[in-house]
């Protein structure tokens, strides 16, 4: 704090404040683990629905991924997703050819009054090995934590399905795959 000679009066006193604030980070903070429901073995597609986030206190909600963006900068930023590898059973060590995972009902939310990521993706497909960028915010949108969710309290248990092709061999196992959430900072434009 600076403090500037008294005035003539010997009653005032000026004072310069000043605040610096530190780059953050831009993270993600937490990814749902995704959960399909069991299905019965036969010779038709198949289409396995995620069950609903289930949260500590015992309610569930949509399933989601959460991003933080305290960086301070106007660098924007992207949220891609990847499933690494094929689904593959656990004991046997087969896989589910042709397998996909299809995401719908995409949304944003938080409780920042700063401007909504640009663009986000409300419906789309993942396939083995390819990035595919589902949330953009250029520099000037989202900061502050987004919250980005597949379907509302009613679909909640319909919005991420695995989808089988009937002619796909299916073992009485579990199958297991990954999907890599990447967030990469995006530089201003200048």
């Amino acid at each position: 704090m600076l403090v500037q000679a008294a005035s003539e009066d010997h009653n005032m006193v000026q004072s310069d404040l000043s605040m610096v604030f530190q780059s953050g980070v831009t993270t993600i903070d937490f990814a749902s683990s995704l959960n399909f429901n069991m299905a019965k073995i036969d010779t038709t597609a198949k289409k396995s629905y995620a069950k609903a986030q289930r949260m500590a206190t015992g309610i569930s909600t949509p399933n989601y991924v959460q991003v933080s963006n305290f960086s301070g900068t106007e660098n924007g930023w992207m949220l891609e997703a990847k499933q690494s590898r094929q689904f593959e059973s656990q004991n046997s060590h087969k896989i589910l050819t042709g397998a996909y995972v299809s995401f719908s009902q995409g949304d944003l939310a938080s409780i920042s009054t700063d401007k909504k990521p640009g663009f986000y993706k409300k419906d789309f497909d993942l396939s083995v090995g390819a990035n595919k960028v589902v949330v953009a915010a250029n520099g000037d949108e989202g900061f502050g934590t987004w919250v980005y969710r597949f379907g509302n309290e009613d679909t909640k248990g319909s919005s991420i399905a695995l989808n089988i092709p009937r002619e796909t061999s299916k073992m009485a196992d579990v199958y297991h795959s990954e999907i890599m959430w990447s967030l990469n900072s995006v530089p201003a434009n200048e």
